[in-house]
Formats: structure tokens, C-alpha cells, sequence
């Protein structure tokens, strides 16, 4: 764990000393990407050690048992491609792992840097990267890839209402995963709604349903996959029945979103920010849909990786709204620190009781012991 605490520490140092945005995004950029490109593959879920690797050897060798079945050469063209693109360079599958990796991390430093220019709202964007999304990037590795392409290009034409660049960008996602399709959503409610008190009402009330109307809410799930992904995840164990609860973030959402509702009464209105809490909007939505069925916490980050950007305007609106003193640091309002020692706090939990993810190991560590891998060796790929 003192990789994630000195990740987080250096960071805030360096938007103290150096007050330069480019400094701090490189120095999160490198580091993520060290801990994603020099891991043990041991401590991502099965889909590095087993899917991926797969897919890999099997691109590589010629085998395509249990490649065909699973539909991944159909569904994922692109991503398949990029896998046969790397093997051109390299057929080490580490070296594959850490190629991948570099797709959402140039993703993310792309979107913070066109859209943050305070050193100190930069900061608070990578830690919440850092602290919401980051470690799904350990083994969700399609769909971080569809979401890179989302992040890098859909997002931009959706806030500049370039529609034909904004479906060729979800089309484009989609042929990476295909629940990257479900973010075409985003461009009319983007473009017919508008964010107010009873939009962000309705949103928390459909989000809620997944907790008290769970019934309701898989018989519409049911309708509307045409794909039959989804259930054919549920009903095989793959993603199952949710937990049947909300997640904390969830509240977290719903908590920027309301408190945007009330300060943007007192400013004038930005229609790249009210888009971007629309994005949040949808996203709590399934995020409390995965108490039903736990895919949607996946479909969910479609929209709500947003709020790496999204909150430091909602902190800005605070500090200018509010008539409360400020306690200075060198340009952090305390509103700023509580916030950044939050996210350091949750990260911490989190990567407490996640088995992906704590504690880190080192590729060149063999020594350390994972339970969960009792009965899980690597595939043999003339075995596949």
C-alpha cells in the first residue's frame, strides 16, 4: 500500500512546490502507468490470467478454442487488432499488459489537460482517477481500452456538438467493447434536457429503484438488452445478482450533482458543466442499477469517469460561493484538502479490500503468496 500513499503524497508536493499543471500530470501519468505496466499479473481478477492471456496466445499461435465461443473475435475487432498490431513488436505478454495500459492514462492526462488549468483542480482530477477508477484498469482491460477512445475523442464532440465525430468515436469504442454502444445515450439527453433541481430529482429516484424496485428494474433491463449480454453475464455467474445495496460512491455523485444544482443558480450558466453533470446523472443511475444486476457498475463508468473534471468545478463553485475564512496553502482552500485527504482515505479502504489490488506486487516478486489463485496456473498456449 505505500505505493498508493507515496503516488498521492508526491503529488500533492508537487502542486505545492511547483504550481505547474504539466509537471503534476506527468508525474501521476508515469506512476500509474509503472504500477500498471510492472505489476504481478496475480493480482488482477481472472480476466488477465485467463481471458486476455487467451486471447493473446491464441492470436499468436493459431488456436481458437474458446476464443470463437466467447464471441471475443467478433465483438471486440479493434481490440483484437491493437493485440495483433503489439505482436508485431513483441510476444511478451507483459509487454502487451503495458501497452494496453497506456491507453486510458494518455485518455485521462488528454481530458484533464483541455479541460483544468488550476494546478490545484488538476490535482484533485488525478485523485479522483486515482481513487474511483484507476484500479478497475488492472484487469478491465477491453473495456478502459473503449473507454480511452470515449474519454479522447466522444466526450470533446459531445461538448462541442459535433454529432457525426461523436457516433463515429461510440462506434469506433464499441468495435473495442461493445457496452461502449450504450454512451450513444449521451448525445440527446445532452442536447434535449435541461439540468435542473428536477432532472437530478428523477435521476435519484431511478437510481434508488435498483435498491427498492429491484423487480422492476431487471423486467426493463430484460426489454431493453437487445444484445442479451447482460443476462447471458447473469445467468451464466459471471456478473450476478447484485448485492442488493447502493454503493458509497453513489452518494458521492448524487451529492455533487445537487450541490451543482444549487450553487449554478447563483452563476451564470456553463452548458460544458451542466453536460458533464447530466453524464454524472446517468451514470449514479446505473451505478445504483448494479444492486441489481452487478454489470452495471461496468456501464456505469462510461459516464462517470466525468467527474474527474466535473468535481473540481463543483469545489471551484464552492470556495466562490462561500463566504466562510479560507485556510490557505499555497493556493488549496481547506475545502480543497478536505477533499484531497477524503479520496486518500477511500483509496486506502478500498485498496484494503480489494483482492486486485492489495497489496502490490512487483512482476519480479514470485515470492508472495495469493490464496485466490490456489487452483489458477498460466495457460499453456498449446494447450488453448
Amino acid at each position: 500500500m505505500i505505493e498508493y500513499v507515496s503516488i498521492f503524497l508526491i503529488g500533492f508536493l508537487c502542486t505545492y512546490l511547483f504550481k505547474n499543471k504539466k509537471i503534476i500530470i506527468f508525474w501521476f501519468a508515469i506512476a500509474w502507468w509503472f504500477l500498471l505496466a510492472f505489476r504481478n499479473l496475480h493480482m488482477s481478477l481472472y480476466d488477465t490470467l485467463g481471458t486476455y492471456l487467451r486471447l493473446f496466445h491464441g492470436l499468436q499461435f493459431g488456436y481458437n478454442d474458446g476464443l470463437s465461443s466467447s464471441n471475443l473475435l467478433t465483438s471486440s475487432i479493434l481490440f483484437v487488432d491493437f493485440t495483433k498490431i503489439i505482436q508485431l513488436f513483441s510476444s511478451n505478454y507483459h509487454f502487451f499488459i503495458a501497452a494496453v495500459s497506456l491507453a486510458p492514462i494518455i485518455a485521462i492526462v488528454y481530458v484533464i489537460s483541455k479541460y483544468l488549468d488550476q494546478p490545484q483542480d488538476v490535482f484533485i482530477a488525478c485523485i479522483v482517477y486515482f481513487s474511483f477508477f484507476y484500479f478497475y484498469s488492472f484487469f478491465l482491460l477491453r473495456q478502459f481500452f473503449a473507454l480511452a477512445l470515449l474519454a479522447a475523442f466522444a466526450l470533446p464532440a459531445l461538448l462541442n456538438k459535433q454529432s457525426v465525430k461523436f457516433f463515429l468515436a461510440v462506434a469506433v469504442a464499441g468495435l473495442c467493447h461493445p457496452s461502449a454502444f450504450i454512451f450513444i445515450i449521451a448525445y440527446p439527453i445532452c442536447l434535449l434536457f435541461k439540468y435542473n433541481l428536477f432532472f437530478v430529482f428523477v435521476s435519484i429516484g431511478l437510481s434508488v429503484a435498483g435498491l427498492i424496485l429491484p423487480d422492476i428494474v431487471f423486467s426493463f433491463i430484460q426489454k431493453v438488452d437487445i444484445s442479451g449480454n447482460i443476462l447471458v453475464y447473469y445467468q451464466n455467474g459471471v456478473y450476478g445478482a447484485g448485492t442488493g445495496s447502493i454503493p458509497i460512491t453513489c452518494v458521492v455523485y448524487i451529492f455533487l450533482c445537487v450541490i451543482y444544482c444549487y450553487l449554478s443558480r447563483k452563476h451564470e450558466s456553463n452548458k460544458i458543466v451542466d453536460n458533464l453533470a447530466k453524464l454524472v446523472c446517468i451514470g449514479f443511475i446505473f451505478l445504483g442499477w448494479s444492486g441489481v444486476v452487478v454489470e452495471f457498475y461496468r456501464i456505469s463508468f462510461y459516464f462517470l469517469f466525468v467527474a474527474i473534471i466535473f468535481m473540481p468545478y463543483v469545489l471551484n463553485m464552492c470556495v466562490t460561493s462561500s463566504g466562510l475564512p479560507f485556510v490557505r496553502f499555497s493556493g488549496f482552500s481547506w475545502i480543497y484538502i478536505i477533499v484531497s485527504f477524503f479520496l486518500l482515505i477511500y483509496l486506502l479502504k478500498y485498496s484494503s479490500v480489494t483482492t486486485f489490488c492489495n497489496p502490490y506486487v512487483w512482476v519480479w516478486d514470485t515470492s508472495h503468496y495469493f490464496p485466490q489463485w490456489n487452483n489458477v496456473k498460466l495457460v499453456d498456449p498449446g494447450n488453448i
